[in-house]
């Protein structure tokens, strides 16, 4: 079956300038004087910027003949360039490496040259040491073993009993990078489903893994992934027990790591990433503000080999920009934030995920309101709403309510009657109808029937009801309350939102 045109066009285009060169590299050993064919059709798709169009394509190779073969020449190439991409990466990735040495190990035997068999061997231990790829030294170990037994000379038991102690110290070090991935995993599964949960059994249940027994101690974990996996867990820990500080201070201290680690910082670029996204999401969440624009400013200036890198990048500034520009009133920046929001979505549409979708056109749609824009937060809040997915499950119900904020804003009450029943019965559906919820739907329904002389007693008696329910429970939980409190306060002042929206209530 001919292969599409669009998986070779995003193939081309996910290559960075370094990997074309080394395929063009590749392409030209091959020695087929049809490589001049397939390199045209290369270069021709990697001029096409937005979108693959074969019959641009078609027209620009010319010839009859290659126009004919244009379907086998899309395979040829795509094979070429993954093949390509393997024997680059097999130079770059230190598991590779490891891997390529235990297979030179292997031929040296064959072959009877023992002391290269040697120094493959050495060096394949050091590397797996020295990037934590635990999971390949039982097979280095392996090796050893027939070498003690066969060639080493000596006492040939004694060495297999230091390879064998050695080799149960791996399997215990494997064990607990199983079981804390495990543990990782379970909490960011919870965390990607419902990142604002409120059913006190299960928080119970995923605080509780704080007592595990590998979760106590990180000075006596010795690898470095372990080490990882257990900051990435209290992290979590921190998280559903709303424990800001902790969570703060815990990612300073997974930050740390990895800069302690410079091998992992560059050969796990994506954890990285990770660590700076964390230290601000934990800033965020405590209002420490001060310390973004440094930390965006790290972000930036990471190395952007892969298109993974990039993307990720990308998305991560725009993020927090957002929620840094949001929080500190800079309302005169919306047309940059939504020009970049716009760049990013669309140039790295195959790299977002759900979750990273929904987020930030979410938080642009809040921006836009808070800002007062009310027709194009409305635009942006419809995406949300429209969007299928079952991640960031929290943010689609706060789009939700803020769907007929903005309806009421704009004064489509007519719509509102229906709107208001519609998404009553998706949030009970949701099990997501709750006092808040009801109370919220409630005064909206009351000021619409509401005169317009007499609805500021309404918002003052709205205020005052969510400044005592924010008061009495984790406001962290209840989405959009603290943008429900600053509307209700700008509508009794006569300000508007952007002016009310970070009043602080104590």
């Amino acid at each position: 079956m001919p292969l599409p045109g669009d998986d070779l066009f995003f193939l081309i285009h996910a290559l960075n300038p370094s990997e074309k060169r080394y395929f063009k590299l590749f392409a030209q050993r091959q020695g087929n004087e049809k490589n001049k064919v397939y390199m045209k059709v290369f270069d021709l798709i990697d001029e096409q910027e937005e979108a693959y169009d074969e019959e641009l394509l078609k027209k620009k190779l010319k010839s009859k003949g290659d126009i004919k073969m244009l379907p086998q020449l899309k395979i040829y190439l795509f094979d070429l360039i993954v093949k390509s991409m393997r024997v680059y990466r097999s130079e770059k990735n230190a598991a590779n490496e490891v891997f390529d040495l235990i297979q030179d190990e292997l031929f040296y035997t064959e072959k009877g040259l023992t002391e290269m068999r040697v120094k493959a061997l050495r060096r394949a231990k050091e590397l797996a040491y020295k990037f934590d790829l635990t999971y390949m030294l039982g097979a280095i170990l392996q090796r050893e073993r027939v070498f003690a037994i066969r060639y080493s000379g000596g006492d040939p038991v004694a060495k297999i009993n230091l390879i064998h102690e050695e080799e149960q110290r791996v399997f215990k070090s494997l064990n607990n990078e199983s079981e804390l991935g495990k543990i990782y995993y379970t909490l960011l599964a919870q965390f990607v489903i419902d990142p604002k949960l409120n059913d006190p059994q299960k928080i119970e249940w995923l605080v509780g893994y704080k007592n595990h027994p590998l979760l106590q101690d990180i000075n006596a974990i010795d690898t470095y992934y372990s080490k990882f996996l257990f900051l990435k867990c209290h992290g979590y820990i921190y998280r559903f027990s709303n424990d800001y500080q902790g969570m703060y201070q815990n990612n300073l201290a997974l930050l740390t790591l990895m800069e302690q680690y410079p091998q992992h910082h560059f050969n796990v670029l994506g954890n990285y990433m990770d660590a700076i996204a964390s230290v601000l999401s934990a800033a965020h969440n405590l209002g420490k503000y001060e310390e973004f624009e440094g930390l965006l400013k790290k972000l930036d200036e990471l190395p952007k080999d892969k298109l993974k890198d990039e993307a990720t990048i990308a998305m991560n500034i725009l993020h927090y920009k957002m929620l840094y520009y949001m929080n500190t009133a800079q309302f005169d920046k919306s047309e940059e934030i939504i020009n970049e929001c716009e760049h990013v979505l669309k140039k790295y549409s195959n790299q977002l995920s759900d979750s990273q979708f929904v987020s930030d056109v979410y938080n642009l749609s809040l921006f836009l309101f808070c800002k007062g824009d009310i027709h194009k937060s409305l635009h942006y809040c419809q995406e949300v709403l429209n969007f299928k997915t079952e991640s960031k499950q929290d943010l689609q119900h706060g789009a939700q309510m803020l769907h007929l904020l903005l309806h009421y804003e704009l004064g489509n009450t007519v719509y509102l009657d229906s709107a208001l029943r519609n998404g009553i019965r998706s949030m009970q559906n949701k099990s997501r109808f709750n006092d808040f919820e009801k109370s919220f739907t409630g005064y909206i329904k009351k000021l619409i029937k509401t005169a317009e002389r007499e609805k500021s007693g309404v918002y003052k008696e709205m205020y005052d009801f969510y400044l005592i329910m924010h008061r009495q429970n984790n406001h962290k939980r209840l989405v959009l309350i603290e943008e429900t409190l600053a509307w209700a306060v700008s509508k009794v002042e006569n300000k508007p939102l952007s002016e009310t929206i970070f009043y602080k209530y104590k």
